[in-house]
């Protein structure tokens, strides 16, 4: 006599690994440096196919490892994050003064508050915006790595001020944003609206290509 049965044999369980370096420095372009491989039962060691989310711009990125499977293995996936370092401003240096400005890593909207020093010119002059860029310690010095500049009235100066800086004024030079390397710096001077009557509030930001602003305030009068 004889018998027989059916049995099945399962794909073997397999686990996708993503490795990434810990930080990176941004660069504008999207950032693919990390790796995947899948291992499992008798030997299985091979690479990965990776995607990537929120991989360009500073902060957490993260990686995603698929492997599809095969014959004999099973599909599974795995993931991994890393940080987008941002850049480092440094200024405004004087005439405005560095302890007036405020660098913000991740852009945003900024506002006066209690401890806001306000510097305070004539309506209608020129007033130079002096600041260095570092990416880590590397200093950059190209301006299409100055994504823009732009001065906002505010609606009320009523917000209470912890001290006041006179600034001294130039009338001379180009507007036109530049890296001055006489002094080391760029420089983008900015020709303050007139002021008819009394004095008007604005918050002066140049926005890197990073996404951080570098921001000060200021008082014109007439």
């Amino acid at each position: 006599s004889s018998d027989s049965k059916d049995f099945t044999i399962g794909k073997a369980a397999t686990t996708t690994t993503v490795t990434c370096p810990a930080n990176v420095m941004f660069t504008g372009s999207p950032i693919e440096l990390c790796s995947a491989r899948a291992t499992g039962v008798n030997g299985l060691d091979v690479p990965a196919g990776v995607t990537y989310s929120n991989n360009t711009m500073p902060g957490t990125a993260t990686a995603n490892g698929s492997f599809t499977g095969s014959a004999n293995y099973a599909p599974s996936t795995g993931s991994a994050t890393f940080v987008i370092d941002g850049w480092t401003a440094r200024g405004f240096h004087q005439p405005v003064g560095i302890g007036n400005s405020v660098h913000l890593p991740n852009g945003g909207v900024i506002a006066p508050d209690s401890k806001t020093v306000w510097n305070t010119a004539k309506g209608g002059a020129t007033i130079p915006l002096k600041f260095n860029l570092f990416a880590g310690s590397a200093e950059l010095k190209d301006t299409k790595d100055i994504k823009g500049f732009s001065a906002t009235a505010l609606t009320s100066c009523s917000a209470v001020v912890a001290g006041s800086d006179e600034v001294d004024i130039t009338t001379t030079g180009n507007t036109a944003l530049r890296y001055d390397t006489t002094e080391g710096q760029f420089i983008q001077n900015w020709k303050t609206p007139t002021v008819k009557a009394g004095e008007a509030c604005y918050r002066a930001t140049v926005t890197f290509q990073d996404g951080s602003t570098l921001s000060a305030f200021f008082k014109l009068r007439k």
